[in-house]
């Protein structure tokens, strides 16, 4: 490629780098790196030969520990890591031994092949007991390197002593006793790891047992038996390596002053803060208790707590303040614990752990103070970052450019917030080391294991927030500083060169001029050698070349001295190099020689370089440091606990990071601020992972791991899906909850003050959530894998819905008809729910999820589950045990028990408060709410069911309705009507009105006391006769029900349509849809955009589709009824039995039989006669039936055309005209039967007036026996008892030739019929009498006079048609 494209591709590649990527979430995870690559290499002092200085030797030295080191760390991974292979060797040995038994009794060969079984044993344990000896062999490696360097150590100073007379010290570097602790450091590891393991004991005697077995057929058996002896010796005895180690020290002489120089080095790094790693400052607290045991002898010369060389009450107070330190993972110890094993350790002089040690570990008490430097670094680390972007944007791709006094301030910056997650891990590193140290034994704790003690029941609530805060601190700030790594790290190597080269060419030359012109008698300055050391070593000259500089020689300028300048460079000192200046550094400050050659101004700046060049290693690997500082895989590990309850594995019940986790999603009302942080305790598992993979190097582990993040992700998604959808569900229930009925339920409570009821309805308006920011996590890291949280909890959004959906369905197929209005309310607060959860998730829409669920997706049928429950319903439960209520124009259930048998329903669900309404308080005030409405049936019932079943399924409610009256009339009424008009009450005569009301009345029970003994009558006719006529009036419901919702429909969209309330339509008007607004403006549009379009064949069909939509949605022109239809159909039903139920020959009179009449309306006559009396001991009849018997009747009766002679022969009526003759005295025996009776008769008339008028005007019918304009209508002249009946009732009614009261017709409420309208079918006998057969509409005075034929049936002319519908 050549150059200028590859100066293309960097330009194009810094504009991409710049340019910003939205990523639309919030940032609720630690650290996630996808690619990771360590650009800081520690090449372990291979480069050591590249720089002369007198302290390159001791590197030699350094190496070989270094070496020693990483091999000591794989063993602490391999002895914390080892689990036990003899156990399940055993478990397996057990079970073959009993099925070798079973097999044995049965008579097969059972006998198990020992030779088999050992040689099974060896081959699993061998592989494991060579790392035992490795490791053996290595402790003995490891404290020889140890003491070699010890001795060193002690025979250079001895040296020293001998050659220089001046007593000068011999100066240890600082970085050798770093070194020389870490290894201090491995062995106390290594030994409590070693104690802690009994299993290694145990695998070993299965081993050596097999060993033994095996032994003949092996060779060179006796240099292992040797060997594994030597090996046995080593595990079985506790705190061998420190034995071993103590014993190697005591052969070197003065070996306890190097000792004590290691605990001065660790007590005095702890005063200081002079660590920065956790893993460092825990290091320096376990290494000064082990010294101290190293230290301490037998005899009093070597007591280690009375020497001179340690400041033993610095020791003490280091004691005090942190006397619980962790060791690995789960493991932890008491610093006294080491120092108790010493000869000479007195518990009374070191005292017990002070009280404030438990304040200082837990971080309950500390978190408020975290949070405040949290939030205050955060604010000065946007602000700076925002400084650098905007540097660095200047000058893309060159990180020198930036200002170095811009740099300084970002090392810095970055430096403190190093310190923060390194404190922040160390405290919770220490806390869970105080719980492992510190177990909950109360009494009421039900604990099977140790660990839950110390860590389930160990920690309280507000530890765990704490906890849970502290951790979402340290990873969303270390996520946070690693993003911005790359441009970070370039300005903290332009920050290090600078500060390096003005400390060696602007402060050491100042040092070199002093030490130059310094008055020497004898022999040149010491310090002068090892000060230009330094500056060759460090020092980077502008341009490469080395000015000519006065100064070196101890002379000023002869000019005025200039600004020295040096070159800015993006690059830090090497690791040998850095570690090199800073051991001269040392040296420098450390002998007294040269200190004093120096002047205290010049000694503070090299302490100052001194300090600030011991955070240069971890600012330059700055990724390395983040990452070490923010792993908590600490929290996660339990080996220690494993072995101690022998276990495998604990349940995820008892690991800290789900704990954590859901003890957030437990107490989400109260701490609802953390559950942005739910995220943050599973980066615990990522953390454990990395380490089980990439440091301990154990397989096993990361599968143990990873089968807990399944069970814990899981756990998370339904219980955070559950909580999502319970809070968008109540949300939903309050926001459709009436605000009325709501106001009214807090007003109750602030009012009265009620303290029970405060918690039911405190809470109808749910907070606000904090979801948000965990349903747009789209690439949440998990074990390196990228988890898309906002699709994985839609999927499970989406389940919860379906099941609440079909929850709500079950609940309708297990109730009533009534509960209709509730499955409504309850669908609508779902849909609602649905369009919440669709802000945040991907979903199907509402119908498609509601119409699987309801079933009714087919493309061939209309049925579904509600639309089948419903028609259940109505058919077996609704007709036969509800009672209707003209009046309330309500249907309610019978009161007492139901004549048939009850209903089989599906069951109910089991409650579940968040399918129901979202919450407890909703529930209960939906619950009161929808009590009201399950008591009854109304007109909302009806319009819910129509909303809720459709359209397109009415037809299929109407077909049921038509079928069961089909077989309720052939099968259930025929039979009924044929015996019932069998009997002797066929046969009536009715009394003249001189017998009286009561005469008249008893007369006419004691004839028809066949039908009141009739067994079937309650529970058999009026029964089936009131199940036909609730579900007549049902449809008539249904009827007005889809007018009204046409009706406000139409009233919705006909302003759109051009219809408003002031026009009107023109008798030659054009097409209605031509004049639409929305037509219009379509029109327009294609008129004028038409021709220039690419695609005109589309705007026509848009002109197409708007004149059929115009069309669709118009209101229709003719009048079409649901009940006429319905009347139609059972009219044509009616005619299988029409010939039974009417005249079925020619009377003797030649016009109807009187008292002899068999036709049906004298059945329904007797039937209501019957209702109308009062049974003692017995309910009404109204009561059992209520209004739905007599619309069933009158309907019957209406069909059959024999309405006429009921209202002229119905034995009720007539005794009702009885009674409003003159009064006859009423005998009191029977006077209240006799007005109940004709209460009940009044209420009856105006019920059937009511009724017929309404079937009149939907479906009139020609009365039976009428044979057109030909016939011949009875009309008897006056008497004066009409004369006398018209003066005394007026319009209330007529009186006939027979005495008999017709009344005039009520208005009908249910109808919506006009008040006072007369009966249309005496009307068309009136008209029919016309002659020349044309019809004339009478005028106002015309139609109020009562026509000569008329009068004596006591029926008026009929009022105007009604206008169309």
């Amino acid at each position: 490629m050549d150059k200028a494209a590859t100066e293309a591709a960097e330009r194009i590649a810094s504009v991409c780098a710049a340019f910003p990527l939205p990523e639309g979430q919030r940032a609720c995870e630690g650290v996630s790196l996808c690619v990771h690559a360590d650009l800081v290499v520690d090449p372990a002092y291979q480069d050591r030969n590249a720089y002369e200085t007198k302290c390159t030797e001791e590197t030699h030295f350094i190496q070989k520990m270094k070496e020693t080191l990483q091999q000591g760390e794989q063993f602490i991974h391999m002895l914390y890591t080892f689990r036990s292979c003899s156990y399940p060797i055993s478990q397996m040995f057990n079970t073959m031994q009993t099925s070798s038994t079973e097999e044995s009794k049965e008579g097969a060969a059972g006998k198990i092949d020992q030779n088999e079984v050992y040689e099974a044993q060896f081959s699993v344990l061998e592989p494991e007991i060579k790392k035992l000896k490795e490791f053996m062999y290595f402790q003995r490696a490891a404290i020889k390197v140890f003491s070699d360097n010890v001795k060193r150590i002690i025979v250079e100073k001895k040296e020293k002593d001998s050659k220089d007379k001046t007593k000068e010290q011999n100066v240890v570097s600082e970085i050798y006793l770093l070194y020389l602790i870490r290894m201090l450091d491995l062995f106390a590891l290594l030994d409590a790891l070693k104690s802690m393991k009994g299993c290694l004991n145990n695998d070993f005697s299965f081993f050596k047992r097999a060993l033994g077995f095996l032994r003949k057929n092996m060779t060179g058996h006796d240099d292992q038996t040797q060997e594994n002896h030597t090996l046995y010796l080593f595990l079985a005895h506790q705190n061998s390596i420190t034995k071993n180690l103590k014993d190697d020290l005591k052969e070197i002489e003065r070996s306890e002053d190097v000792l004590a120089q290691c605990i001065t080095v660790c007590a005095n790094f702890i005063e200081t803060e002079r660590y920065l790693l956790p893993v460092e400052k825990h290091r320096l607290l376990r290494v000064i208790p082990y010294v101290l045991l190293l230290m301490d002898g037998e005899d009093s010369k070597h007591d280690a707590f009375k020497s001179k060389h340690l400041n033993i009450s610095q020791l003490k107070s280091i004691f005090k303040r942190f006397p619980i330190v962790t060791v690995y993972g789960d493991m932890q110890i008491g610093l006294e614990a080491f120092i108790k094993r010493a000869t000479h350790y007195d518990e009374k002089a070191w005292g017990t752990q002070d009280a404030k040690s438990q304040i200082e570990y837990e971080i309950v008490h500390h978190i408020n103070t975290l949070r405040e430097r949290h939030n205050e670094y955060l604010a000065r680390y946007s602000a700076m970052l925002q400084d650098l972007r905007k540097a660095s944007a200047a000058s893309p791709g060159n990180a020198t450019a930036v200002p170095v006094a811009m740099c300084k301030e970002v090392a810095a910056t970055v430096l403190q917030g190093i310190q923060l997650l390194a404190d922040w891990g160390s405290r919770i590193q220490q806390q869970a080391a105080w719980k492992y140290s510190t177990p909950n034994f109360a009494a009421e704790i039900q604990s099977k294991f140790d660990y839950e003690r110390v860590v389930r029941y160990n920690y309280t609530p507000d530890e765990r927030i704490a906890l849970i805060e502290l951790i979402a601190m340290l990873k969303s700030l270390s996520a946070l500083i690693l993003k911005s790594d790359p441009i970070l790290s370039a300005a903290i190597r332009v920050a290090i060169h600078d500060e390096l080269q003005e400390f060696i060419q602007v402060h050491l030359r100042e040092i070199i001029r002093y030490i130059s012109t310094s008055k020497s008698s004898a022999k040149k300055p010491t310090a002068r050698t090892e000060v230009l050391q330094l500056r060759t070593l460090a020092v980077d000259w502008m341009n490469g070349v080395e000015p000519v500089d006065p100064a070196m020689y101890g002379k000023k300028s002869k000019e005025k001295d200039v600004a020295v300048q040096y070159p800015t460079r993006q690059v830090g000192p090497a690791s040998t190099q850095l570690d090199l200046i800073r051991n001269i550094i040392y040296e420098i400050m450390q002998k007294n020689n040269t200190r004093k050659e120096l002047s205290s101004s010049f000694i503070k700046q090299l302490e100052d370089f001194y300090s600030r060049s011991f955070f240069y290693p971890y600012l330059l690997d700055l990724p390395g440091t983040i990452l070490e500082c923010s792993d908590l895989a600490d929290l996660w590990y339990r080996e220690f606990f494993l072995e101690l309850n022998h276990q495998l594995q604990f349940p995820i019940e008892m690991s800290l990071p789900w704990i954590l986790v859901d003890h957030v999603l437990e107490t989400k009302e109260i701490n609802q601020h953390l559950f942005e942080y739910i995220l943050y305790p599973f980066d615990i598992y990522n953390d454990a992972a990395n380490r089980a993979l990439y440091a301990l190097k154990q397989r096993f582990l990361y599968d143990e791991v990873e089968a807990e993040v399944n069970l814990c992700f899981d756990q998370l998604l339904y219980k955070v899906a559950e909580q999502v959808y319970g809070y968008t569900k109540a949300q939903a229930s309050s926001l459709l909850l009436d605000k009325v009925y709501k106001r009214e339920l807090e007003s109750i409570v602030e009012k009265n003050k009620l303290e029970k009821l405060v918690p039911l309805f405190d809470k109808l308006n749910p907070g606000k959530s904090r979801f948000d920011p965990i349903l747009q996590q789209r690439h949440f890291q998990l074990l390196g894998r990228s988890v898309d949280l906002n699709i994985l909890v839609g999927q499970r959004l989406v389940t919860y819905l379906r099941n609440n959906i079909d929850y709500t369905i079950k609940c309708y197929e297990g109730s009533e008809l009534t509960a209709i209005t509730e499955l409504e309310h309850q669908l609508h607060v779902l849909q609602l729910t649905h369009h919440l959860l669709s802000r945040h998730v991907e979903m199907d829409s509402w119908q498609t999820i509601f119409s699987e669920v309801n079933e009714s997706t087919s493309l061939t049928s209309y049925h579904s589950r509600i639309l089948l429950h419903t028609v259940y319903e109505l058919i077996a439960d609704f007709g036969p045990n509800f009672c209707y209520n003209s009046v309330t124009q309500r249907f309610v259930r019978m009161a007492q028990d139901t004549f048939v048998d009850p209903v089989k329903r599906e069951n109910m669900p089991k409650p579940n408060l968040m399918f129901q309404w979202g919450s407890r308080n909703l529930n209960q005030a939906y619950a009161a709410l929808f009590e009201m409405h399950r008591k009854y049936f109304g007109m909302p019932h009806m319009l819910s069911l129509i909303r809720l079943i459709g359209r397109p399924t009415i037809p299929m409610v109407i077909s049921e309705c038509i079928s069961n009256f089909y077989l309720k009339i052939v099968n259930v009424l025929s039979p009924y009507v044929a015996e019932l008009t069998s009997g002797n009450f066929a046969t009536l005569k009715f009394q003249n009105h001189a017998y009286g009301t009561q005469a008249t009345y008893l007369k006419l029970k004691m004839e028809m006391r066949e039908i009141i003994c009739y067994p079937d009558l309650q529970n058999g006719v009026l029964q089936h006769m009131r199940d036909f006529g609730n579900q007549i009036v049902f449809l008539y419901m249904l009827d007005q029900g889809l007018t009204l919702t046409d009706s406000t429909g139409f009233m919705t969209w006909g302003p759109l349509l051009g219809y408003m309330p002031q026009s009107f339509a023109p008798d030659a008007a054009p097409d209605a849809a031509t004049m639409s607004p929305v037509f219009t403006v379509i029109r327009d549009l294609n008129s004028k955009v038409g021709p220039f379009t690419k695609a005109p064949e589309a705007l026509e069909a848009l002109v197409a589709n708007a004149w059929r939509a115009d069309k669709y949605y118009r209101q229709w022109t003719e009048s079409m009824s649901l009940l006429q239809v319905v009347l139609k159909h059972l009219n044509n039903i009616l005619d299988s039995v029409r010939d039974e139920w009417c005249q079925p020959s020619t009377p003797d009179n030649g016009v109807m039989n009187v008292e002899n009449s068999r036709e049906f309306y004298r059945v329904w006559s007797c039937l209501e006669f019957v209702t109308c009396m009062n049974m003692e001991g017995a309910p009404q009849f109204h009561e059992l039936f209520g209004d739905g018997l007599y619309y069933g009747g009158c309907t019957l009766v209406h069909l059959l055309g024999q309405r006429q002679r009921f209202d002229t022969f119905d034995v009720c009526y007539h005794i009702a005209a009885i009674e409003e003759d003159p009064p006859i005295a009423l005998d009191p025996a029977v006077a209240s039967e006799a007005i109940t009776f004709l209460k009940n008769a009044d209420l009856v008339r105006d019920l059937n007036c009511a009724t017929f008028d309404l079937l009149e005007e939907y479906f009139p019918v020609e009365p039976v026996g009428s044979c057109g304009p030909s016939a011949v209508s009875l009309s008897p002249p006056a008497t004066l008892k009409d004369i006398f009946a018209a003066r005394t009732f007026g319009a209330g009614g007529t009186m006939n030739a027979g005495g008999l009261m017709t009344p005039r017709a009520p208005s009908l409420d249910m109808a919506g019929s006009a008040e006072g309208r007369r009966d249309s079918a005496s009307t068309r006998d009136t008209e029919s009498t016309t002659t020349g057969g044309e019809e004339e509409t009478p005028d106002a005075t015309e139609a109020g006079d009562v026509g000569a034929g008329d009068e004596d049936l006591g029926v008026a002319p009929a009022p105007p048609p009604p206008p169309p519908r």
